[in-house]
């Protein structure tokens, strides 16, 4: 049981890892002028919430434009 629990934190931590190199694109310090007490968890809760509102905007403007030519 100890060693899936270390395969799993292992895994975690790379998945960490990942999040950090591939979606982070704003350091961590500039929201902590915004917020002090901020943690690695709320962050990357931030940053994906972030992304996930950049991709929405960024459907609807398509939407929008594909909307208006076929018109």
């Amino acid at each position: 049981m100890e060693r899936i629990q270390n395969i799993m934190q292992k895994d975690w931590e790379k998945f960490q890892e990942f999040l950090i190199k591939i979606f982070i694109f704003i350091p961590k310090n500039r929201f902590e002028n915004i917020v002090p007490k901020l943690t690695d968890t709320n962050y990357y809760i931030m940053m994906c919430g972030i992304w996930l509102v950049i991709i929405v905007f960024i459907w609807f403007v398509l939407w929008i434009t594909f909307k208006i030519l076929s018109w």
